[in-house]
């Protein structure tokens, strides 16, 4: 069985500590939401939502109030969901029927549907020029859409097997090409690529993200590093971080980077005029390979997943591989001022940790612990078949985690799960 969960980690300041500029990032609850397969998640500063893309399907959280809209609109093998046009409409990369769907955010109505390349998968918004990007994994181009008028207004030819791209502000977006193993600079004003690096040391770059101060690209790649790479020198160093990234997200007010990783850990990363630095991790559950960043707060989002084995099938039956889903959040100290940090069986890391001689090692759940202050009840959808980049579990490779209320509290109905606040 899987449980699809959204957990929340917190910047947390440590008492008594040395360096006020050193604090420690920690999990501090989950909220339940709809069993099935996930990809990528993302967060809508006008909403206050995140977005994750579901194989049929779009689901909503509101991050203040904790409601959980499971369906918002229906995908087609979804990949990613970002909002465009002020937050009033989300738009879907829909894998199976190679388009960008476009639906009212409040509603889930359809607007239109965007003919776009092959295979589309990561999606942005940039701000500089105003176009929705569509990076096309099969065909190996960029749409590029005016979300005003839902039309693609230009193909950009890249090559190679699209994954995420990261924008600098200037209408210049950078782009990962998962199969090349190189990062490719795009300029979205004159339509045009402007030049390939290459990402020495790096096996299958997935997320990436603009390094304002440092002016670096970060790659997080599949073989656990992440690629810094200097436009402007072409040099390119390598950090270790978990195994299996899917995104890599900034925050520009805290100058700080993270990669969550399938392998369960959340490395952040210092961005500093002198160069970028592994700065600490923190424990967060196996299958929390993406996630979103709410600017205003700090806080992140990571779709992680529960897994248990299923109960013994009838004589005669097949075993069901039922699969539920939950997410976790993260929140920073500036919210919680003169608050303890919290402590439990999460994982916590003192940023400026780093890591010991740089050596693996293999992340465990975390163990268990008091019941968490999100309610985590049974959600709607059960025995619902992942798809997408997430974990599958059998009944052989199911792993439990810590749950996140006790048992009496798990089979409510879908409505209380919904309903259920994000609570410290």
């Amino acid at each position: 069985m899987r449980r699809l969960i959204l957990a929340a980690a917190s910047l947390l300041a440590l008492a008594g500590a040395a360096d006020a500029k050193a604090p420690a990032y920690a999990v501090t609850g989950k909220l339940a939401l709809p069993d099935g397969g996930w990809d990528l998640a993302s967060f809508d500063p006008a909403m206050r939502r995140v977005y994750i893309a579901r194989s049929d399907a779009i689901t909503a959280i509101d991050v203040d109030t904790g409601q959980v809209t499971g369906k918002l609109a229906r995908a087609y093998g979804g990949h990613a969901a970002v909002a465009i046009n002020g937050g009033r409409e989300v738009m879907v990369t829909s894998g199976r029927s190679n388009t960008a769907d476009v639906f009212d955010a409040k509603t889930g109505a359809a607007i239109a549907s965007i003919k776009v390349g092959e295979k589309p998968d990561a999606a942005m918004l940039d701000a500089a020029t105003g176009l929705a990007v569509v990076m096309n994994a099969e065909s190996g181009d960029l749409s590029l859409i005016d979300p005003a008028a839902h039309a693609v207004v230009a193909t950009i030819p890249v090559g190679g097997s699209l994954e995420l791209g990261a924008s600098d502000g200037t209408g210049r977006i950078f782009v990962n090409v998962e199969d090349k193993n190189e990062v490719v600079a795009v300029d979205l004003k004159a339509r045009k690529v402007l030049r390939h690096y290459a990402l020495a040391g790096c096996d299958g770059p997935t997320g990436v993200a603009w390094l304002a101060v440092s002016r670096r690209v970060l790659s997080a790649c599949a073989n656990g590093v992440a690629a810094i790479t200097d436009p402007e020198t072409s040099k390119v160093q390598t950090l270790p971080i978990g195994q299996g990234p899917d995104t890599a997200l900034y925050d520009a007010g805290r100058k700080l980077a993270f990669v969550p990783t399938r392998s369960g850990e959340l490395d952040i990363f210092a961005d500093d005029a002198a160069g970028v630095t592994h700065v600490g991790k923190v424990a967060t559950q196996r299958g929390a390979r993406t996630g979103a960043l709410d600017p205003k707060t700090g806080r992140l989002y990571l779709p992680a997943a529960d897994y248990a084995a299923p109960a013994a099938p009838a004589a005669g039956r097949k075993r069901s591989q039922a699969r539920w889903s939950r997410w976790w959040s993260v929140r920073p100290a500036d919210l919680d001022a003169g608050e303890a940090p919290r402590r439990g069986g999460t994982g916590q890391a003192r940023v400026g940790q780093g890591r010991a001689g740089g050596a693996r090692r293999r992340l465990s759940p975390p163990a268990p612990s008091p019941p968490p202050p999100w309610s985590a009840r049974r959600p709607a959808g059960r025995g619902a078949s992942a798809t997408g980049r997430g974990w599958r579990a059998t009944s052989r490779g199911g792993r439990r985690s810590h749950s996140c209320a006790p048992r009496s509290r798990r089979r409510g109905s879908p409505a209380a799960a919904s309903a259920a606040p994000w609570r410290r």
